[in-house]
């Protein structure tokens, strides 16, 4: 099942390639009934669609071309 969202206190162990070695440890450690505060973690699923969505533009390709300021604020802009 492909989750987007772990809370830290997931019973899950997601794949490491899905959340990333911090949020792998601190789901981890919080299993281990260590004081880890309350978080979540979202996965590289939950921006699979936007990246996409950002990378298949004109707005990408500029950015790229030159990566400026005002480029990069008009890519965030697509959110």
């Amino acid at each position: 099942m492909n989750h987007l969202v772990y809370n830290f206190n997931t019973k899950i162990s997601p794949e490491l390639t899905q959340v990333g070695g911090k949020a792998k440890s601190l789901i981890s450690l919080t299993k281990a009934g260590l004081p880890v505060p309350a978080g979540i973690e979202l996965t590289v699923n939950f921006f699979t669609e936007w990246t996409q969505q950002i990378k298949s533009s004109s707005v990408w390709e500029t950015l790229l071309i030159n990566p400026n300021k005002n480029n990069c604020d008009a890519a965030k802009a697509m959110a």
